[in-house]
């Protein structure tokens, strides 16, 4: 674009003048148009992986408290304690690039809605608060996991008793 604005729009060849000034205004508008483009581009990129990244903080807190019923749901939350605490390792490699983006943006005088900058400015206490999160999901999952197996243990021991019972009357 600079070097389309540093361009003399009119040229003199000998007994011709040529005018290119239409040419260098649509010139001017079309890498104009380009910019905001990728400028938009780059600011949905943004939003997207950031939407998807606090969502997925949201979803995973969601499901590590809610009620552990049976030992299948004991299962699956367990495995997504260990799934998140692996992810939670690589999660500053995923806000990083998010953070650069928004930079980027800035750095072509793109301003996003308050909205969505207050999204990116709860992005890392986001994070900070699901690792937290993650810690008291642990000392749950670890109750519930007591629990569970002293009622399997009483259950045994019921079964055994009963077992007993049978036995004796014949």
């Amino acid at each position: 674009q600079r070097e389309i604005q540093e361009e003399d729009p009119k040229i003199v060849i000998d007994f011709i003048e040529t005018d290119f000034t239409p040419l260098k205004i649509a010139l001017m508008d079309h890498c104009v148009q380009w910019q905001k483009k990728l400028t938009d581009l780059l600011n949905e990129n943004a939003r997207t992986e950031m939407d998807k990244l606090l969502a997925e903080f949201q979803k995973n807190t969601e499901i590590l408290f809610s009620p552990i019923d049976d030992m299948d749901s004991l299962k699956d939350r367990v495995k997504l304690l260990e799934q998140c605490r692996k992810d939670d390792e690589d999660m500053e490699n995923r806000i990083t690039p998010i953070e650069a983006k928004y930079a980027k943006l800035a750095e072509f005088e793109v301003i996003p809605p308050d909205e969505e900058l207050a999204r990116k400015a709860q992005m890392r206490p986001a994070m900070e608060k699901f690792k937290d999160t993650l810690v008291e999901a642990e000392i749950r999952i670890n109750k519930e996991k007591k629990n569970m197996k002293a009622g399997l243990e009483q259950d045994l021991q019921s079964f055994a008793q009963g077992l007993k019972d049978v036995k004796a009357e014949f």
